[in-house]
């Protein structure tokens, strides 16, 4: 006799959730950037809740990251600051506007994307934040257009992760949008949040060689 097992709408329900408890938490580390005496990189713990599905849609890779952190060597000492890292001012206005930096970072948060060096007299760093992972003008309006946005008004740091006064920050971010190809700035990719894997080895070996000439200049 042929026992047929029957499967619940609660089963499935419960097969799912299941699974989605179960993908897998991940750190991500970005390469290090040379910043004067300083050597910099980012850490993220994130998972890719659609990591099984074999159709990603038009939109790619979009992780949800738990935790971010910068880590900080210098001269064999080695710091660590919890991200989002945000100045007092752009908090409390992106705040207002309804962004939340105490949760998830996902679609629709601010989370960190680029790191920056402006390797002058007193080297600076600079965290870019992005709400999506576009890269046209119109998946980077929302950014462009919103107060105090960190994708067009990074956050502007020492070396040491201090942040540092308006003026300064303003005279860096001034600097790099107009002197772009300067061999005073080297960027590399912090992105936890979005991405195709293997699009973002290769642009990793690609600013990986570019940096390394930039620096040795």
């Amino acid at each position: 006799m042929m026992k047929i097992k029957l499967i619940t709408i609660s089963t499935l329900i419960f097969s799912t959730t299941t699974f989605a408890q179960n993908v897998a938490w991940r750190i991500q580390t970005s390469d290090n950037l040379i910043c004067g005496d300083t050597i910099v990189h980012v850490e993220s713990t994130c998972q890719d809740p659609d990591e099984m599905e074999s159709d990603r849609g038009s939109g790619g890779i979009i992780r949800e990251c738990r935790s971010a952190k910068i880590v900080i060597i210098n001269h064999q000492k080695e710091l660590e600051i919890k991200l989002p890292l945000v100045s007092e001012k752009q908090r409390k206005n992106l705040e207002k506007q309804g962004y939340d930096f105490n949760g998830m970072m996902k679609n629709g948060t601010w989370s960190p994307t680029f790191l920056t060096c402006l390797n002058q007299q007193k080297p600076l760093l600079l965290l870019t934040y992005q709400t999506s992972g576009g890269g046209s003008a119109g998946d980077l309006q929302n950014e462009n257009v919103t107060s105090d946005s960190l994708y067009t008004s990074p956050v502007v740091t020492e070396t040491n992760g201090q942040l540092v006064d308006e003026k300064i920050a303003l005279s860096a971010i001034s600097f790099v949008n107009k002197e772009s190809n300067s061999t005073k700035i080297t960027s590399i990719s912090i992105n936890g949040v979005y991405g195709d894997e293997e699009k973002s080895k290769k642009w990793r070996e690609k600013m990986k060689t570019k940096n390394v000439s930039k620096y040795r200049k």
